[in-house]
């Protein structure tokens, strides 16, 4: 790790982080999720879906593209960010449907 250079190190830190951050998000939702019924616990379920796939890709972005040249803007990366983002703001979205009809 010593050789490599500051950009390089970033990138692999970074992946690291992007893999801790949806095993995280992941655990959390584990942990207090309530199925929901109707569209919204078809919205949940589509989210939990993005969720799941998320470290997935994260860690195929981790393995593929830092042994490729460390290319900050992998495509496996992005797709696991933005299916970690999108299966969160799925999950907040199925939740503001609960409250507006409980």
């Amino acid at each position: 790790m010593d050789a490599l250079s500051d950009a390089v190190r970033m990138v692999f830190r970074s992946r690291h982080i992007y893999i801790l951050a949806s095993g995280l998000v992941n655990l959390m939702l584990g942990l207090y999720l309530q199925p929901l019924k109707g569209r919204s616990g078809t919205v949940q379920r589509t989210g939990s879906g993005l969720l799941l796939v998320s470290p997935v890709l994260l860690i195929s972005g981790f393995a593929l593209e830092t042994a490729a040249g460390a290319h900050p803007g992998g495509m496996w990366s992005q797709f696991g960010l933005y299916a970690l983002f999108g299966g969160s703001m799925l999950h907040f979205a199925s939740s503001l449907g609960r409250r507006s009809a409980g």
